[in-house]
């Protein structure tokens, strides 16, 4: 019987364990290292919650209107994930839309002054899009909110039903793949 068997029945190793009246019981030395490996996890439980919470939100939007809202958060959260350049193509091809829709979005992005684009000297055919100063800091705080309203959510749920909510993101997500 593997540990993990054990854990789900109850029953925990000897050495980690005392007995009492009641039964064998968790010694404080081992309840104290499941606390910390908890904690260690819930910063990784939260990454993975708010991921697949924002991939179930983008596929649901995509059924409604044919493709997710106005592209704006996508093309900024790609940009923040790749240094902060990629090219209209890439960010095409991401995005699963057309070439139009990719440059309606990148037009409103820079008169918002959020992205840049500039031409390449050897080839001015080839354009780079990258995140002005102002774009990096717009999409930091978006991912700071995220992460705290799902902190939030993971403090609400207890760390048990949040590894559920996760386990039925992720069949769900399967289920759009499909």
């Amino acid at each position: 019987m593997t540990e993990i068997d054990r854990k789900m029945k109850g029953e925990w190793p000897k050495n980690n364990c005392k007995e009492t009246k009641s039964g064998r019981e968790m010694t404080g030395k081992r309840q104290n290292e499941r606390q910390k490996e908890r904690q260690m996890d819930r910063e990784q439980l939260i990454e993975e919650v708010t991921n697949a919470i924002w991939k179930m939100r983008v596929s649901q939007k995509r059924k409604r209107s044919g493709e997710s809202d106005s592209g704006r958060g996508m093309v900024l959260n790609f940009l923040y994930e790749h240094q902060g350049q990629a090219s209209p193509g890439d960010l095409r091809d991401y995005m699963h839309v057309t070439t139009p829709r990719v440059t309606a979005v990148l037009n409103e992005l820079e008169e918002d002054r959020l992205i840049v684009r500039e031409t390449a000297a050897c080839d001015r055919r080839r354009v780079s899009v990258k995140l002005t100063d102002l774009g990096r800091e717009r999409v930091g705080q978006r991912r700071k909110k995220k992460w705290e309203d799902t902190a939030r959510l993971i403090d609400l749920l207890g760390t048990e039903d949040a590894e559920a909510l996760l386990r039925i993101c992720r069949v769900v997500e399967k289920l759009e793949d499909n």
